[in-house]
C-alpha cells in the first residue's frame, strides 16, 4: 500500500494498469493489486474512477487512481489499520465488459430500428454525466473551453465530445490546471489528448 501511495504522490491520476506494472511488475498478481486499491479506497486514501479513450475508432474503458486529501497528507504508519477487502462488484463488472461488445438486436436491413434506441441511450448517458458534474466552474472559463472545443471539432469534422466530453471539460474548468501535471491528473486527459490539445487547453486555463 505504501508503494502505491508513493507512486501516486509522484504522479496522481495514473491508470490502474500502469500503476500496477510500474509499481510491482510481475511480482504481484493483478487480483491482489486490485484488493490493495479497494482497501485504500475504503479507507479514504484514494478513489478509483472510470475513464475511456479512443483507439482505432473504438472506445477503450479503463480505471484511474487518484489520491484524496487524506492520502496526500497521511503517514504511511497509519496503513496498518487498513484491512484487505475485495474490489466492489461494479469495478469487477466494468473490467469484464472492457473491450467487449454486446450483440445488437437482430433486425432487417431495411428496418434500422435498433439504432435509434441505442442512440437514445447514449444521449441519456451523456446528459446524465454532464448534469452530475459540479456547477461551480467559472462561467467565462467554461465558455472559452466550449468555444475552443467547437472550433477544434469543426476543424477536424468530428463531434465535439470526441475532442473533450462535457464531464472532462467541466473538470478542467473547475480545477483550472496551470501545468501539464495538473492537467494529466484530470479524468479524461491521457497522454494522447495531452499531446494533441494540452498546450492549447493550458493557454485557456492560464488566462
Amino acid at each position: 500500500m505504501s508503494q502505491v501511495l508513493k507512486s501516486l504522490r509522484g504522479r496522481n491520476g495514473q491508470s490502474t494498469g500502469r500503476l500496477h506494472l510500474d509499481t510491482f511488475g510481475e511480482s504481484l498478481e493483478r487480483r491482489h493489486f486490485e484488493r490493495l486499491l479497494a482497501s485504500l479506497a475504503r479507507g479514504g486514501w484514494l478513489r478509483v474512477e472510470h475513464d475511456e479513450f479512443e483507439k482505432d475508432g473504438r472506445q477503450i474503458q479503463y480505471q484511474r487512481a487518484f489520491l484524496t486529501s487524506v492520502g496526500r497528507g497521511a503517514r504511511d504508519e497509519e496503513l496498518s489499520g487498513l484491512g484487505m477487502v475485495d474490489p466492489p462488484k461494479s469495478a469487477r463488472a466494468t473490467k469484464k465488459k472492457t473491450g467487449t461488445r454486446q450483440r445488437s438486436p437482430k433486425r432487417s436491413r431495411t428496418s434500422g430500428s435498433a439504432r435509434p434506441a441505442q442512440s437514445s441511450r447514449t444521449s441519456r448517458k451523456r446528459k446524465a454525466a454532464s448534469e452530475s458534474y459540479p456547477s461551480d466552474a467559472p462561467a467565462g472559463l467554461v465558455d472559452a473551453l466550449k468555444q475552443w472545443r467547437l472550433g477544434k471539432a469543426k476543424q477536424r469534422r468530428i463531434p465535439a465530445f470526441r475532442i473533450l466530453t462535457d464531464r472532462t471539460l467541466m473538470a478542467i474548468a473547475v480545477e483550472a490546471p496551470r501545468d501539464e501535471r495538473s492537467l494529466l491528473a484530470i479524468a479524461g486527459i491521457g497522454p494522447t489528448r495531452m499531446q494533441k490539445y494540452g498546450r492549447e487547453i493550458l493557454e485557456i486555463t492560464r488566462g
